[in-house]
């Protein structure tokens, strides 16, 4: 429940746009738990490579999109877009003075660090772009590091977060408690690869041979 007074279509904004970083920082935070380490790159690449390739690319694009979405124009094509610069768009600054003013300079930095995400989707998700395929261009795309998404989305929680404070006196926690995610996903994919050795060793062990047997 608000703890001041806001109007009830702008609490509606932002309770969708908060569901919307929700689910873009668990997508996010399981995309980049996959490869967290040098043990989990190991197992990958031992068990399932081309899925877990296939994954990182669904999950990573999945989540770029997400990051250029919410930090589109207010309209596209005369379409008014669910996005997070409607927040202060939509304040009245003369109730609100300091939160708009908060809200605008955290909106630029979101707005700023998602901008590599955006002239991803243009160049090579939303269009085919043909120089950018055929490399018959000059202005080269980013190179987007793990870095560039935390940052990313750190920035639109931040937002989020900010309107929290001030209207709601609280905070979404946006990192996801795991319930059988990546840490479930690596402990089965490692007692597999256990098992899959000791019948391996019991079958060599039945012909009298051993792993280094030809």
């Amino acid at each position: 429940m608000p703890t001041r007074a806001i109007d009830p279509h702008l609490q509606s904004i932002f309770e969708e746009l908060n569901n919307e970083v929700i689910t873009l920082s668990w997508k996010w935070q399981i995309v980049s738990r996959l490869f967290e380490s040098e043990e989990r790159v190991d197992i990958a690449n031992r068990t399932a490579p081309n899925f877990f390739l296939a994954c990182w690319m669904t999950f990573r694009d999945d989540v770029f999109l997400a990051l250029s979405r919410i930090t589109d124009p207010l309209q596209s094509r005369g379409q008014d877009n669910l996005v997070i610069s409607r927040l202060s768009e939509q304040l009245d600054q003369k109730e609100h003075p300091k939160l708009h003013e908060e809200l605008t300079k955290l909106i630029e930095v979101a707005m700023k660090a998602c901008k590599p995400f955006r002239n991803y989707r243009h160049k090579r998700l939303a269009h085919n772009d043909l120089n950018t395929k055929l490399k018959h261009t000059t202005e080269a795309l980013p190179g987007i590091t793990i870095e560039d998404v935390n940052g990313a989305v750190k920035s639109l929680q931040e937002v989020l977060n900010a309107f929290n404070r001030y209207f709601f006196s609280s905070e979404t926690y946006f990192t996801i408690v795991e319930n059988g995610g990546v840490k479930a996903l690596f402990v089965y994919l490692q007692k597999g690869m256990e098992a899959f050795e000791d019948e391996k060793q019991q079958m060599l062990a039945a012909y009298g041979l051993t792993s280094g047997s030809s």
